[in-house]
């Protein structure tokens, strides 16, 4: 049985369903172009850091899914 850190990848324009799950988003930098994987959470519309803190202006998301428990 294959198992996987996270469920599917979903669009940016689709929200996650419960702001309480931890999120794995793929950004893309608009500085050097390179794709990053960041753990966030979904909070009143904006993604959001554990420490509580956002995205940067040059981070630029494409992609998210919700991380699997256990």
């Amino acid at each position: 049985m294959d198992t996987h850190a996270a469920g599917p990848w979903q669009p940016v324009g689709a929200a996650p369903p419960d702001p309480k799950q931890l999120i794995l988003i793929e950004v893309k930098d608009k500085r050097d172009q390179r794709s990053r994987y960041m753990l966030v959470h979904w909070v009143r519309d904006r993604w959001v850091f554990p420490d509580r803190s956002h995205l940067s202006d040059t981070q630029v998301p494409q992609r998210w899914a919700v991380v699997n428990e256990g």
